[in-house]
């Protein structure tokens, strides 16, 4: 009933096909190299159907042989007529290794190691046998040529008449690409097709060697006795055997493989997702930008921005305010004809901004700007471009006692005017109810500024986690549903999670049902680790991140364990985050595996998804330029623009029918990918 188990103590060093079963391999190494047919692998888990060509080319690894007995008893799988995949490469690994446990204790009668076994048999799913295909487009037409005709005589000169090609050229592909020769090659594959014949029926041996292209039986029983071990009428005997494999490299003698040991192994997180339509019901993650520009001084940032235009924003895609971090009132006392001159030509551009506001004086003075630009616009244009931008004034509610909210204009001249009142102090007090008088404000937002909170950056990520924890709770309490604005939350982010955009945006997640916006720097300082540019003007991932969420901002959504869902009118979109703090050597190394399922939902036949991959090596500049430079402040503008034009996530798109099984996407640590399905 249970698996034959072998320890391959040597690397194999030829091809064999695996004979009436399916064998699943594993190593104590994080991963090992295979060929199968013409492909050489480095993968972790290895699954070699009935009939495959296979050759693993290193020791110290595991090997668990299922006969086809044994398959079709807990399937009901025909393996000789179906392929079987791995459904979650971790789990079976860690099952195995169990399995493996129960075999070295000689406990495989218990019941506990035969529902491991039934949930290995499930681990595996079915999938109707494939045409053998080759990359060598000619090679690829033998190999169709060979199944077609097994079942009769095919010589080398029969293939050579048929492709134009000759015998000798013909050997030299079977031996560049299988590192066998072509008779072994059609024999082999003749032996294994016949075990089928053997299991599912009882014609005799005779009858099966002529119907699977033999002459006659006798040279079918040697072929047979060569790869298999055994005679037919012997193999056809004792069904139930679970070990066919002839091996030579291998050990499987139970006092040999019991002092085997499994070391302790790093296994890569799985998730399963099952994109359904019908789930896809959640809000969708929409919030807008506060991006500081820092003072009034810093105006000339984006009002006189020349050689780098895609930091213009116009060309910034999501909702966002420019900031300007400096109160109104500060301004209204040092060079204030300058400082309006430039103001007003802020208010001439599309975009929105967010002015903070202390006093009547300095409300009046915004209205009057937008009031003079209105008039002044409207005696030489037809039509004014302040429409198309909104203003947002942050109150604060200590300084504002005698200020009278309704009193605001909320609309000047077709620009609509927002208020947003501080709460931080109530937040500071832990109070579960905002104060009578912030309330008769009723504003449209709220805003915490967490660069005024006392305890300031956390020592840890457990008191991080505790933090948020307390911040949700009083943003319940307060019922801050979708109109909370965080002011400099970056502060209070442990270093760690800065550095890791797969936590970033797991952090980030974590207040979605209150989050209404947030604020973000425009250029990376010593003073700020959030920005969408960095120190010598190019984005960051902070900026990439940004445009993948917009995505999730128009549609509903489903919210699973690291990733998001979304359906628009053309596809899906599927934002997968590994959060991961792992350092990687090489950038595919991956500790997160996603298996996504798309039987519920509305693709049907073939489709094509593209990736993007947004990590350190992909997205930021870090992954461009050699660490070496430490100052790439000395940079000319010619190479930063060139820079801009290569930063950017890795993108790769695939072709993919779900009749394949899972689409399975490999996540580095510390990593975001973006899939758009396109239907």
């Amino acid at each position: 009933m249970f698996p034959k188990i072998y320890y391959l103590k040597d690397r194999m060093t030829r091809p064999l096909r695996c004979y009436g079963g399916v064998l699943l391999a594993i190593s104590n190494n994080d991963s090992f190299r295979i060929r199968e047919g013409e492909e050489v692998r480095e993968i972790s888990i290895a699954l070699i159907n009935e009939g495959n060509l296979f050759q693993i080319q290193e020791s110290n690894v595991v090997m668990f042989y299922f006969s086809s007995t044994i398959i079709l008893e807990k399937l009901g799988i025909d393996v000789f007529k179906n392929d079987l995949r791995v459904n979650s490469e971790v789990l079976l690994q860690n099952q195995l290794i169990s399995l493996f446990d129960y075999y070295k204790k000689q406990a495989l009668d218990t019941q506990k190691a035969i529902n491991l076994l039934n949930d290995i048999m499930n681990n595996l799913l079915k999938d109707q046998k494939k045409m053998t295909k080759a990359s060598n487009e000619l090679l690829s037409g033998i190999l169709e040529y060979i199944i077609e005709y097994l079942n009769i005589k095919i010589t080398l000169e029969d293939i050579s008449k048929q492709f134009y090609i000759s015998t000798s050229n013909i050997s030299s592909l079977f031996k560049n690409y299988f590192h066998i020769s072509f008779y072994e090659y059609v024999t082999s594959l003749r032996v294994a097709k016949s075990i089928s014949d053997l299991r599912t029926t009882k014609l005799n041996v005779e009858t099966i060697s002529l119907n699977r292209g033999y002459s006659n039986a006798t040279n079918y029983i040697i072929h047979f006795k060569k790869y298999v071990g055994i005679t037919p009428k012997k193999y056809r005997m004792i069904p139930n055997e679970s070990g066919f494999l002839k091996i030579k490299e291998v050990e499987s003698d139970w006092n040999v493989i019991q002092t085997y040991d499994f070391e302790e192994k790093n296994l890569y997180k799985h998730t399963h997702i099952s994109l359904n339509d019908e789930e896809i019901l959640q809000s969708s993650f929409s919030y807008f930008n506060l991006i500081d520009i820092g003072g009034y001084k810093n105006l000339d940032l984006i009002l006189d921005e020349q050689i780098f235009n895609y930091k213009n924003f116009d060309n910034y895609k999501l909702d966002s305010y420019i900031y300007i971090n400096d109160a109104v009132d500060n301004f209204i006392t040092e060079k204030r004809e300058e400082q309006s001159l430039k103001l007003r030509k802020l208010l001439k551009t599309k975009v929105s901004i967010a002015l903070k506001i202390n006093s009547l004086e300095s409300l009046k003075l915004i209205e009057k700007l937008v009031a003079d630009l209105h008039f002044l616009e409207s005696e030489h244009l037809s039509s004014s471009n302040i429409r198309n931008g909104n203003i947002l004034l942050l109150l604060d509610s200590n300084n504002i006692k005698n200020l009278d909210i309704n009193k605001i204009q909320r609309n000047l001249y077709e620009t609509r005017v927002f208020i947003s009142v501080d709460i931080t102090d109530s937040y500071i007090k832990n109070k579960e109810i905002l104060t009578h008088q912030i309330y008769t404000l009723n504003p449209d937002y709220y805003h915490i500024n967490f660069d005024s909170i006392n305890n300031g950056m956390q020592k840890s990520y457990d008191d991080f986690d505790e933090f948020h924890r307390n911040l949700n709770a009083f943003l319940e309490n307060i019922q801050a549903y979708k109109n909370i604005i965080f002011l400099n939350y970056e502060k209070i982010y442990p270093s760690d999670v800065l550095k890791n955009i797969g936590k970033f945006l797991e952090v980030s997640l974590y207040s979605k049902k209150y989050l209404a916006g947030s604020s973000i720097h425009f250029n990376k300082s010593s003073e700020n680790q959030i920005s969408i540019f960095d120190e010598i003007e190019n984005k960051t991932l902070f900026f990439h991140i940004g445009i993948m969420l917009l995505n999730f901002s128009k549609y509903r959504c489903f919210y699973g364990e690291s990733y998001i869902i979304t359906k628009n009118m053309h596809g899906y979109n599927i934002l997968l985050f590994n959060s991961d703090s792992k350092i990687a050597d090489e950038n595919d190394e991956h500790t997160h595996v996603f298996y996504i399922n798309f039987q519920n939902s509305r693709i049907s036949n073939d489709v094509i998804i593209s990736e993007e991959l947004l990590n350190s090596d992909y997205g930021s500049i870090d992954g461009i330029v050699s660490s070496e430079i430490e100052n790439r402040k000395i940079f000319p503008d010619s190479l930063k623009y060139k820079l801009s034009q290569y930063n950017s996530p890795k993108l790769s798109v695939n072709k993919y029918n779900q009749k394949t099984g899972s689409y399975t996407v490999k996540l580095p640590p510390r990593s975001v990918v973006m899939l758009t399905i396109y239907l």
